[in-house]
């Protein structure tokens, strides 16, 4: 061996085109894992915002049926509880995609971001009353109410997250059925 053999000693270009190749593989799949957690950790937050929002309104909701002693619809979308502190309103909006509770004058929204929204109503007998065809009807022997909801969200990479509920039937205790 000559005696400057030791000072040669470096990397081939094809070595070092292999293990660029391999570096940057590593690093797209380091970067794309990220990318996919994020988005994953989005859509949970968002799914954790929609599940709060239901049982919110819900046990509001809840709360209302069980004060109420009656109850009507001015149509599908509007219920009117009576209490013995006054009415107590459920609207949804389909142009603000809210559901709004109102009570002694005071508008609040009680849901945000609904796609889809719909009373179910049933008499005493838990046959369903239909409320598409006569909601004024539908106060005199309604018994029982559902809500069903379908919430959504948007995450920042706009991908669509989106829940539906449907609550228990909640009976009016206090309602004398006719």
């Amino acid at each position: 061996m000559p005696p400057r053999a030791e000072l040669r000693r470096a990397f081939s270009l094809a070595e070092v085109l292999v293990g660029l190749t391999l570096s940057s593989l590593l690093l797209l799949g380091a970067v794309t894992t990220y990318f996919h957690l994020t988005r994953s950790g989005f859509r949970l937050s968002n799914y954790a915002d929609i599940e709060t929002a239901a049982r919110s309104t819900l046990l509001q909701f809840g709360e209302d049926c069980r004060a109420a002693t009656g109850a009507n619809w001015s149509d599908a979308n509007t219920l009117n509880l009576a209490t013995d502190s006054g009415t107590v309103t459920y609207a949804f909006d389909s142009g603000t995609d809210s559901l709004t509770r109102t009570a002694a004058g005071s508008a609040d929204v009680v849901a945000r971001d609904l796609n889809t929204f719909s009373f179910r109503a049933f008499d005493i007998n838990a046959s369903e009353i239909n409320l598409s065809a006569n909601p004024a009807a539908a106060g005199g022997p309604v018994k029982m109410i559902q809500l069903e909801l379908g919430f959504h969200a948007n995450t920042v990479d706009n991908s669509n997250t989106s829940q539906r509920v449907a609550s228990a039937r909640f009976v009016l205790r206090n309602k004398k059925v006719v």
